[in-house]
């Protein structure tokens, strides 16, 4: 499922997605990067207004995960859906694998334009300042 840990692609529900051959992949390694035992994400269809406040979208994720886009930037001007990935949901650090060093991030968004959110999305604690998501690889 979307947060679980993960070896390989294959490892996690979304390894039968259309999407699954395409960049990024579907479990996030420690590939340069700390995704503590792995992450299995999902794909989704990038809502248009994906960063509309106050919640993070769902889309067409799995119940439990956001759809998050690629690039997290407000201030771009994408005129057709894109592929986004979806992330495990959260409101509390205790909805993620806390021992394995997650937390629950409410912002995204650039550093001059971070917006914060009602829900989060699990991430790998050194992402707690930084903007890790971007191209789905937490390589800060």
């Amino acid at each position: 499922a979307v947060g679980d840990p993960c070896e390989m692609p294959s490892d996690c529900q979304s390894a039968g997605s259309p999407y699954a051959g395409l960049w990024p992949t579907s479990c996030m390694t420690a590939g340069g990067s700390t995704w503590e035992n792995g992450y299995c994400i999902d794909f989704c269809t990038l809502p248009m207004d994906y960063l509309s406040l106050p919640a993070l979208e769902r889309a067409d994720c799995p119940e439990g995960a956001v759809c998050l886009g690629r690039w997290n930037d407000p201030s771009s001007s994408v005129e057709m859906p894109e592929i986004g990935g979806c992330f495990k949901e959260c409101t509390t650090d205790d909805d993620c694998r806390v021992a394995e060093g997650y937390i629950c991030r409410h912002d995204l968004g650039p550093f001059d334009a971070r917006m914060s959110f009602e829900n989060g999305y699990c991430t790998p604690q050194h992402c707690a300042t930084r903007a890790c998501i971007t191209s789905f690889v937490c390589g800060c």
